[in-house]
């Protein structure tokens, strides 16, 4: 077992509907009751509580769903033992031995994109994307460090673009093909005509497992859009979507393949231009920890390393250093060209003793699909806008044991204005320290049901009605204004904090 991890909040959040509290977290499905022995059968964040307030371990083989196990219990009712949705193996038996049960939980989610054309043959295959607003900052990436990276369950995905070759249906002639897989936004690659079945192709040697592609283009923005794979001499659609503008994410399920293009299967607003075609591929060894890298359902330990890529002040069309999906990262340290920091896209996500110098953007965002983000100790320095950002919805933060230093604007905000946005969103603040200062610890939209729960909040030089600890917002819909403070709040529905909660050194 490794060392455990203390959060009692409260999560109302998935089901607000409901006037019973949960007895397991969003995203988790239940592996045994109280006092029953259960397992896990690879190291697994198990909660144990009720009534939606749990008690976290990281746990590996068998154990006994109590008290002792998890150093606390909500009191009222039977706690259970719960684990993430997903491919869980686990068994559980009860205390005196009389009887058993074993049960696994698996959960997906996919979607069929599928096209025809006269110069292809495609067929439907589980993905996803998703795209961030116009612009572009450079991907190139830099990594340090005595520590060594290892990596357990999963895959890591890396940027191999490079290692390829590009080509093109026809290419502008100053302009080529070769633009688009240099690592520079401000190249490009151009099409020399804008007809249906203009492609951008990117080839290897060999043939490399391929998971995830990630555009972006200037000029006229596309109008459609397929992502397609070579197999076995035929062209295969394993996602598609329509404007690209920066960093449009395809994600697929794992494919072996010698090429893979960007097709597009109608005549587009402009001329194709692609400043950056970027393709992820299984990565192994030093690549395992390493800026830009994409981890599914994996746990990678970087051992110490230094990673970063650049940083364009604000903004948040800049890529992540790292995306997590349903994944951990263990003991990295973040240089101070920390883009947009890390990202949960989806599952449930761990950072664990991870440093960031100087946040550039946000240090990490729960995003997309994304159930929860776990931050356990780790520190960051000088966030001018916010250390955590919260965009996706009916999901919880978890923040234990971080410190910050320097001057921070907000410490976790829940977003005030994102597209199709709403809530809940919760974020559970434990044993955390501001060593610097800080304008806001956490801001709430009240009218989308997020609340945050505070405990043992140490602040330096705090005195009552020094930093705002919490503030309610009313957010609203993208463009259409901006979301509003309501006010601070302590002891209420949103904001479930005291001034006890606080402690001044």
């Amino acid at each position: 077992m490794q060392s455990k991890h203390l959060v009692a909040g409260v999560l109302a959040a998935a089901l607000a509907s409901s006037v019973w509290a949960a007895n397991r977290p969003a995203g988790y499905v239940t592996l045994c009751s109280e006092g029953k022995t259960c397992s896990v059968a690879s190291t697994t964040n198990v909660a144990f509580g009720r009534a939606d307030q749990f008690f976290y371990k990281q746990i590996a083989g068998s154990f006994v769903c109590s008290e002792a196990t998890f150093g606390g219990r909500i009191g009222g009712g039977v706690n259970e033992c719960s684990v993430p949705s997903g491919p869980v193996s686990s068994s559980s038996s009860s205390s005196g031995g009389s009887s058993s049960s074993s049960s696994s939980s698996s959960s997906s989610s996919s979607s069929s994109s599928s096209s025809s054309s006269s110069s292809s043959s495609s067929s439907s295959s589980s993905s996803s994307s998703s795209s961030s607003g116009v612009g572009s900052s450079s991907s190139s990436s830099s990594s340090s460090g005595t520590g060594s990276s290892t990596s357990s369950g999963g895959a890591v995905l890396t940027n191999i673009a490079a290692q390829g070759t590009a080509s093109s249906s026809g290419d502008d002639s100053t302009k080529p093909a070769a633009l688009a897989i240099d690592n520079n936004f401000s190249t490009r690659w151009a099409s020399s005509t804008n007809v249906a079945g203009t492609w951008l192709q990117v080839s290897f040697a060999t043939a490399r497992s391929l998971g995830r592609v990630v555009l972006s283009e200037s000029g006229e923005p596309s109008s459609t859009h397929e992502i397609q794979v070579l197999v076995n001499g035929a062209w295969q659609t394993v996602s598609s979507g329509t404007i690209i503008r920066a960093n449009k994410s395809h994600d697929f399920s794992l494919v072996s393949t010698t090429a893979v293009r960007v097709y597009f299967p109608a005549v587009q607003a402009g001329k194709p231009n692609v400043t950056e075609f970027q393709v992820y591929g299984t990565a192994g060894g030093a690549e395992m920890c390493k800026a830009g890298n994409v981890l599914v359902n994996a746990t990678v330990d970087c051992g110490g390393a230094t990673i970063g890529t650049t940083c364009s002040g604000g903004s948040e069309s800049q890529q992540p250093v790292i995306t997590l999906n349903n994944a951990t990262i263990k003991n990295v340290r973040i240089n101070a060209a920390a883009a947009d920091g890390i990202h949960c896209v989806a599952g449930n996500c761990r950072i664990e003793n991870a440093v960031w110098e100087d946040v550039c953007e946000d240090a990490a965002t729960l995003k997309d699909s994304g159930v929860s983000l776990t931050i356990v100790g780790g520190s960051a320095n000088a966030a001018d806008d916010k250390v955590f950002q919260h965009n996706s919805k009916n999901s919880t933060y978890y923040i234990d044991g971080f410190q910050t230093y320097g001057r921070i604007g907000k410490l976790w905000r829940s977003c005030g204005d994102c597209t199709n946005n709403g809530g809940p969103r919760n974020a559970v603040i434990t044993n955390t320290t501001i060593n610097g200062s800080a304008g806001m610890i956490a801001g709430a939209n009240r009218n989308y049901g997020d609340k945050v729960t505070i405990r043992n909040l140490r602040i330096k030089g705090w005195t009552s009605g020094g930093s705002e600890i919490c503030m309610e917002y009313k957010g609203v819909e993208k463009g259409s204004g901006k979301s509003s403070e309501l006010g601070l709040g302590w002891g209420t529905a949103t904001c479930d904090v005291t001034q006890a909660d606080i402690i001044g050194f």
